[in-house]
């Protein structure tokens, strides 16, 4: 019996170390995970009405404003020609509909995460500005730069 036992202990040993890796794995959570913001689908695209937006008061790196940035989407929409489903989709992916959003290690701001290390002439404000970035982002959807998000890839 004990030589039985002697045999199976690499097994034994090598089993408990899979199951603690596996563990660690399955459970362990990054310190820089950004909350998710869980709001109800739409039926058309699982996007959300402007009534059922989240309190994004509590995600913001910055005071929080009353702004809405469905209809701000909606506006400049209008404004470019553009499909505003599209916008939409490009919004919620980018920052689930969070205009206080930070990504890209600081460097990627607002609704859209424009990053500003590749759009130097736009300034950190301007991206935060749901009705700026919003008339921005449709203007570069309109010229064919939609390919400019990497969230373009999933709508």
């Amino acid at each position: 019996m004990k030589h039985n036992l002697l045999n199976r202990l690499p097994l034994l040993i090598v089993f408990y170390v899979f199951i603690g890796l596996f563990s660690w794995f399955a459970f362990f959570k990054p310190s820089y995970a950004t909350p998710v913001v869980k709001t109800p689908p739409r039926a058309d695209l699982g996007l959300i009405e402007a009534s059922q937006l989240p309190d994004i008061c509590g995600l913001t790196v910055v005071e929080c404003e009353s702004e809405n940035p469905v209809k701000a989407i909606e506006k400049a929409a209008k404004k470019y020609d553009v499909d505003e489903k599209v916008m939409l989709a490009l919004a919620k992916c980018e920052s689930q509909m969070g205009k206080m959003m930070v990504g890209d290690h600081g460097q990627s701001y607002g609704l859209f995460q424009i990053h500003l290390g590749y759009h130097p002439e736009i300034t950190k404000e301007q991206a935060m500005d749901f009705e700026w970035s919003a008339e921005w982002t449709a203007k570069q959807i309109k010229a064919g730069r939609i390919n400019l998000w990497s969230c373009a890839k999933k709508i």
